[in-house]
């Protein structure tokens, strides 16, 4: 066999297809940029609950946990100078909590006196307890008489 041009090999294949070979294609890695998590802020849905402020004392209605009332505060920069206490209603309970922490009251004491009287004197909340420290207080097993004794905090604590 005799070895022939390249040009008379093309010439004779015309109608032949070739392909090119192209270089191949180099991806540049893509960078992610780190998920950053959102940090929602505290809040109040208004459908189910309000808030009321009573002079020191502030009093969410409905069944919001301690620890969000206490970061909502703090999200709207109220100062504790100027509140003292929290008061939130649970199922069957109210949750006192001293906002600044700086007064000089017993808050488990205090609730302690003010169920004793109502069930002393009223014969209101026989089957109530009350449990916390210095600087919170859990009243559990609360009636039907439970905005009573809201107003009855109130009032004292004013």
């Amino acid at each position: 066999m005799a070895l022939r041009k390249y040009t008379d090999y093309i010439s004779e294949n015309k109608n032949m297809k070739t392909s090119t070979v192209s270089e191949p294609k180099v991806q540049e890695p893509k960078v992610q940029e780190p998920k950053v998590k959102k940090i929602k802020k505290p809040t109040v849905d208004k459908k189910n609950e309000s808030i009321i402020f009573n002079g020191k004392i502030v009093s969410f209605n409905g069944p919001v946990k301690p620890s969000t009332t206490i970061s909502l505060l703090e999200s709207k920069n109220i100062s504790k100078s100027k509140l003292f206490y929290i008061i939130t209603e649970q199922k069957n309970s109210l949750v006192i909590l001293k906002y600044n922490t700086e007064i000089d009251m017993k808050l488990t004491e205090f609730s302690k006196s003010l169920v004793k009287y109502h069930q002393d004197k009223l014969n209101l909340f026989e089957n109530t307890t009350v449990e916390g420290s210095d600087s919170f207080s859990i009243i559990k097993n609360i009636d039907d008489n439970k905005q009573l004794l809201i107003e009855n905090i109130i009032k004292l604590l004013k």
